[in-house]
């Protein structure tokens, strides 16, 4: 932590840009001490598994319940037990949308987003911000 992540934590912070969020760190320990492979700013499959077990309801209905005109649903990190798809880890859900604009894609898919009740569930809210930028 002293010597990876909060440098650059600290970085970003000091570049105007504050992280907040899971910030997943990939290292390999060597004789040189840690060393950083690459950061996620998603948990891994170990640690969204242990998450999913906690999950008090069924995933299909959120799917289901979530379905917005020009937005698809993708599901992965998720396995069958023969009647029901759970959550297995991982990347559980990817909302797309398409619109006439980014933005409006956009907006169609946290419209989405939104309507799924997923109890300490977590999205990013920035996706396809500069490209909404650059539309303006």
């Amino acid at each position: 932590m002293a010597e990876i992540v909060r440098p650059t934590v600290a970085a970003l912070a000091k570049a105007g840009a504050p992280y907040k969020g899971v910030l997943f760190a990939g290292l390999m320990i060597t004789t040189q001490g840690p060393q950083l492979i690459e950061y996620n700013v998603r948990f891994g499959d170990p640690e969204c598994q242990v998450l999913m077990l906690r999950l008090k309801s069924d995933l299909l209905p959120a799917l289901i319940a979530a379905r917005v005109d020009g937005v698809e649903i993708f599901h992965a990190g998720t396995q069958s037990d023969g009647t029901r798809i759970l959550a297995n880890g991982g990347r559980v859900l990817n909302v797309c949308a398409r619109g006439k604009t980014v933005r409006e894609a956009q907006a169609r898919a946290y419209t989405a987003v939104d309507r799924i009740k997923w109890p300490d569930g977590f999205c990013r809210r920035d996706i396809g911000w500069r490209a909404i930028e650059r539309e303006s």
